[in-house]
């Protein structure tokens, strides 16, 4: 009976303690959330690649890269081309089972986004002795995330289902299902595509330095649509004495949590009723355009990263620029990007050229990069080479896109601007003569209209002059 006594008191000691009161005077402000640096997994990865920002920027990257189909070179043992195996192979690569340029596309978006791009090559004998390329099947990157219950060391904190056995080899452990969860499966047979020059067993996202940049822009939007939301309502804060808990007597709502859902939905169109133990103040701070410039700032930032052309220019760089440095030096990296994964890709065709006994072939894949605007370049130095006379007429029209005459040609073209005004002189005279340019007359607009009505009469006149004499 003691005993219960004194389970009974410490009980009622532990409640007392628990039920404290709550005392003080707390400060609730209309600010809004704080940035908090987000955890990087791989579903918000996937949810990133819906974000505009990060979209826009990947898809403008991959047009770029992809800007026509593959092509296919296939040499013998002694250099030579070889048309016929080239073409063959070309259209194996192409079907649509296969579908490379789709595949390379798909691989490079996951090299973006998780590191590597997987794929399931399937080989097998169709309908005769040829070993050929039956499919080619992508291979989800999210669906590798689950590491082996034997796996020694995680070499990929978003990829974990790619480890290394106790021999030394490369294992792809692959779970099924909508969420991607359960006990994963061995894959025997995978090509994995990443960035030879990542040191990681699975590639390295290249997004993964953006999530903060994006999280960033994110919570930058929802402080400007909150300052747009408060047009009309100042920045407040609410003072609340002796804060009471949720009660029947306030709806079960404590002051505290009733006080965040006022400066929460505090605006011009809201209306909320204060209670006794609460007093709004007004700190006379005025909302700024603090928000836009952040998020110009951090938009800046996502697309140089994606832009080498930032490194030639100070001033802000788009993924296109008409500066001609900052083109070239996007295309050097254009083309950096396109040989390394057309490099990925050539042991596909390797396997298919030592299974068919063509000992000695190579192989080379390729893509088109993009081609640089010349044409402005090209005027301005056509138009200095007349003006100089330091260009044939030959030279200047292959500046202008233009096919090169013949002795019978030049000789016509200069016979025709001979023959034409001055002001129309041929930039291929010999004896051209600087001319000095009309002086220009200043008219008032009475003159103007003058002159305008002076010309219409005596072209009117000259028509009819015209039809009559054609009458008679």
């Amino acid at each position: 009976m003691a005993t219960t006594k004194k389970k009974t008191a410490k009980a009622e000691k532990a409640k007392a303690t628990k039920e404290a009161k709550e005392e003080g005077v707390i400060w609730v402000s209309s600010f809004g959330d704080y940035f908090k640096e987000p955890k990087i997994s791989l579903q918000k990865l996937h949810d990133f690649k819906r974000n505009v920002y990060a979209a826009a920027a990947a898809q403008k990257l991959t047009n770029l890269i992809f800007q026509d189909t593959f092509e296919l070179t296939v040499k013998d043992s002694e250099g030579k081309i070889d048309e016929t195996l080239t073409e063959n192979i070309s259209t194996m690569l192409r079907q649509q089972a296969v579908a490379l340029d789709a595949k390379m596309q798909m691989a490079f978006s996951d090299v973006l986004w998780y590191g590597p791009g997987l794929f399931n090559p399937v080989w097998g004998y169709n309908g005769g002795n040829e070993y050929r390329l039956l499919q080619l099947r992508h291979l989800p990157a999210r669906t590798f995330s689950v590491a082996p219950a034997n796996a020694i060391k995680i070499y990929s904190q978003l990829l974990r289902g790619i480890v290394l056995n106790e021999d030394g080899e490369l294992e792809f452990w692959q779970t099924a299902g909508d969420d991607y969860a359960g006990d994963p499966v061995q894959l025997k047979n995978v090509l994995m595509v990443k960035n030879p020059t990542s040191e990681e067993l699975a590639g390295e996202s290249v997004m993964v330095p953006l999530v903060p940049v994006i999280e960033m822009l994110k919570f930058s939007w929802r402080a400007q649509m909150q300052r747009v939301n408060r047009v009309g309502a100042p920045i407040i804060f609410i003072r609340i004495s002796e804060p009471k808990g949720p009660s029947e007597l306030n709806g079960n709502i404590g002051d505290i949590e009733w006080a965040n859902k006022i400066v929460k939905n505090w605006g011009k169109d809201t209306g909320y009723a204060l209670r006794d133990n609460m007093e709004i103040v007004d700190p006379h701070i005025t909302d700024t355009a603090t928000a836009m410039e952040v998020i110009n700032a951090l938009s800046n930032l996502l697309i140089s990263f994606f832009s080498p052309s930032s490194f030639v220019s100070s001033e802000r760089q788009l993924i296109a620029s008409s500066d001609l440095p900052a083109q070239q030096m996007m295309i050097a990296y254009i083309k950096g990007i396109q040989q390394w994964l057309c490099d990925e890709f050539e042991p596909l065709v390797h396997t298919y050229l030592d299974a068919n006994g063509y000992e000695g072939y190579t192989a080379d894949i390729s893509l088109q990069p993009p081609e640089i605007d010349r044409s402005e370049l090209l005027l301005k130095q056509a138009e200095v080479g007349i003006k100089g006379k330091a260009l044939m007429p030959n030279e200047i029209r292959d500046k202008l896109g233009n096919d090169p005459l013949d002795e019978e040609g030049l000789r016509a073209l200069e016979d025709y601007w001979s023959r034409q005004q001055p002001a129309a002189a041929s930039p291929f005279e010999r004896d051209q003569q600087a001319t000095e340019p009309p002086a220009k007359v200043e008219r008032t607009m009475d003159e103007e209209l003058q002159a305008l009505a002076d010309r219409f009469a005596t072209e009117l006149q000259e028509a009819l002059a015209h039809e009559d004499e054609a009458g008679d």
